[in-house]
């Protein structure tokens, strides 16, 4: 995952944590979950995903985005 989804998804209220049947010599497999603490933080990682993406659309297509997604402005 790359720096930016690790930003979005922290500030979305997702949790990371380590796959505990990891058995790889490489980095552990991370799991981002939500937390009793941020319900819905899932629904928000993947609106603030589509709003970063709209800002690099035509300004005139973020709109048809949106409503596609369900995401109010």
């Amino acid at each position: 995952m790359n720096k930016r989804f690790k930003e979005l998804a922290k500030q979305a209220g997702l949790k990371q944590t380590k796959w505990a049947d990891s058995n790889t010599e490489d980095e552990p497999v991370r799991i981002w979950q939500e937390s009793l603490n941020s319900p819905g933080s899932l629904t928000k990682f993947a609106e603030l995903i589509v709003k970063e993406c709209a800002d690099f659309t035509d300004p005139g297509m973020k709109p048809f985005l949106f409503k596609n997604f369900g995401i109010e402005e």
